[in-house]
C-alpha cells in the first residue's frame, strides 16, 4: 500500500480489546488490519564483522527509523452510535521523511539495453550514458546506474539472443557466426 509516496507493508490482522486504549468505546472488539512503514528498522541477521566481500559488496541499506503505521478498522455496525455512519475507520501515525534510495534498473533502460546492445557491455554503457545525457530518459537519474547494472542486463539479453538450442556448442556456433572476424 502506498500513501503520499510512502510504502506501507501489510503486517497482519488483529482485533481490538474490549476496552481499547485511546479509542472510543464503539471500537471495542473490532477487526483491523495493520500496515507498517517500509522504512522501519529491521534486525539484520548478518554479523557486522562479516567483510563486505562476503556480502557481495552490498552496502547496508540506509533507513530512517520510522515507527509509522496505518491501521484500517472495521467497526461493528451494531455498536456504532447513531450519529456516526462509517464502514471503516483509518488511523495513521506517520512523520514525513525521505524514502529509501532507488535501486535496480528501470524497465525503460532494460528495454533500451535489449534493443541497442553494442559488441561489449562497455560500449553499451557509453552509449547509454550519452543517450541519458542527451535527454532521452529525463525521468532517470544516472547516479543510480552503474556499469555492473549494464553488464548484468547485457549478459542476460546476450544469452537470450544466442540460446537457440539446449546444446551449448550450438549456441557458441551461432554466437561466433555473428562475429565477422571469425
Amino acid at each position: 500500500m502506498s500513501l503520499y509516496g510512502y510504502t506501507f507493508q501489510y503486517k497482519g490482522k488483529k482485533t481490538t480489546s474490549f476496552n481499547p486504549r485511546g479509542m472510543p468505546r464503539f471500537m471495542s472488539n473490532c477487526e483491523y488490519h495493520v500496515f507498517r512503514c517500509s522504512q522501519i528498522n529491521r534486525t539484520w541477521k548478518l554479523s557486522p564483522t562479516v567483510p563486505a566481500t562476503s556480502r557481495r559488496n552490498h552496502p547496508k541499506r540506509e533507513r530512517f527509523d520510522c515507527k509509522g503505521f496505518l491501521n484500517v478498522y472495521f467497526p461493528d455496525a451494531i455498536s456504532l452510535p447513531e450519529n456516526i455512519n462509517a464502514d471503516i475507520v483509518i488511523k495513521c501515525e506517520h512523520i514525513e521523511h525521505r524514502g529509501a534510495k532507488a535501486s535496480g534498473v528501470p524497465l525503460a533502460v532494460r528495454e533500451w539495453i535489449k534493443l541497442n546492445s553494442a559488441k561489449t557491455h562497455y560500449e553499451t554503457w557509453d552509449n547509454l550514458m550519452s543517450v541519458i545525457e542527451g535527454g532521452s530518459f529525463p525521468e532517470i537519474d544516472k547516479a543510480y546506474l552503474s556499469p555492473a547494472h549494464v553488464l548484468h542486463w547485457f549478459r542476460k539479453y546476450q544469452i537470450q539472443r544466442h540460446s537457440c538450442s539446449s546444446d551449448p556448442w550450438v549456441n557458441l556456433e551461432a554466437m561466433l557466426k555473428e562475429n565477422l572476424k571469425v
